[in-house]
């Protein structure tokens, strides 16, 4: 079943052409990988999605979608503890207060943070800011999660468990983007791969 639809979907900068005239139908329980050198796009892409950057011309046509969204770069408030951080975040998203003192607290746990609630945000390493970023994405459990580079700064242990949790949320039904430049990493993960070369989004038939 499809949960976005994408027609003719462009993105200019002045003079610069970001892409153009991209066509994409995003499904359930799929995920997608998107490639490309720096500045080719994909960020833009998926800033479109969310709504945070207006296309210049085109269509997203969205079925009952709620995102998770992991950016490859963001300047969190550093003065706020982690629990603070994640518990603002938390009643913003609509999570009842009842519930979300658990939610956190099993989340911190099973990314080994629990030992890091009380901590100021810049007290974290960037493993950790990493981890408290895939924390805030997931805890309200959305359908469509867009990780941006999202195995930076993760260590092994780390990233195979996310890796793990990938293949758990597409046989729960959720939609996953990727964007990467390393696709071996998530191979046995994506089922459609996407290369944005030049302002074209190309598929690549032969994913996996």
């Amino acid at each position: 079943m499809k949960i976005i639809e994408i027609s003719n979907l462009s993105k200019k900068y002045h003079n610069h052409q970001v892409f153009e005239n991209i066509n994409i139908t995003l499904e359930e329980g799929k995920c997608y990988l998107f490639l490309g050198s720096n500045g080719s796009g994909k960020s833009t892409f998926f800033k479109c999605l969310l709504g945070l950057v207006n296309p210049t011309k085109g269509t997203i046509n969205k079925e009952k979608v709620t995102f998770g969204y992991i950016p490859e770069k963001i300047i969190m408030p550093s003065q706020m503890t982690v629990e603070d951080f994640l518990y603002t975040l938390g009643l913003l998203r609509g999570i009842k207060e009842k519930d979300l003192s658990i939610i956190i607290d099993e989340l911190l746990k099973e990314w080994k943070m629990n030992e890091k609630k009380k901590n100021k945000i810049r007290e974290l390493s960037k493993g950790m800011g990493q981890k408290l970023l895939i924390i805030q994405a997931i805890m309200s459990s959305p359908n469509l999660l867009i990780f941006d580079e999202v195995l930076n700064g993760l260590d092994k242990e780390m990233q195979k468990k996310l890796l793990l949790w990938m293949k758990k949320w597409k046989k729960a039904g959720k939609t996953i983007l990727i964007s990467s430049h390393y696709p071996e990493q998530y191979k046995g993960i994506y089922d459609e791969k996407y290369y944005i070369i030049d302002g074209n989004m190309i598929n690549d038939k032969k994913a996996n």
